[in-house]
């Protein structure tokens, strides 16, 4: 039976450290790309329809995403065809319905990662969050 004793903290205290290494299989995490956005800074275009390198950064950051992930999808709110079109599900930004306070009328960055948190299929801590 182990006991736990609290640990008083000073300046020379040390803390035990457990050395346990956990693998998450790939096929346990969803990759989630956020695309989306109403491109305020940018002029109102589509961030992650822009080429970089004659590459759309969407597409940058799904080609990195992938080995990491068993399932990606990107979150836009916009050009959703488009996006899946690189071969990965596009989730649209969550409706109104779904925010708590109904005083929140545009949930603006919070979007995506909230299209993200919805989904079901993955543990909520095998989810891997890339901006592009």
């Amino acid at each position: 039976m182990m006991v736990e004793m609290p640990i008083r903290m000073t300046a020379t205290t040390t803390i035990p450290v457990i050395n346990t290494i956990s693998t998450i299989a790939r096929a346990e995490i969803t990759g989630l790309i956020l695309a989306g956005g109403q491109g305020r800074r940018m002029g109102g275009i589509d961030k992650g329809l822009q080429h970089f390198l004659g590459t759309p950064l969407a597409l940058h950051a799904l080609r990195r995403l992938s080995p990491q992930a068993g399932r990606v999808a990107i979150s836009a709110n916009r050009n959703l065809a488009t996006y899946e079109a690189m071969g990965v599900p596009a989730w649209p930004d969550p409706s109104n319905e779904t925010w708590i306070d109904e005083a929140v009328n545009d949930p603006g960055p919070l979007a995506g990662p909230l299209a993200g948190a919805l989904d079901q299929a993955t543990d909520p801590c095998h989810r891997r969050v890339r901006g592009c």
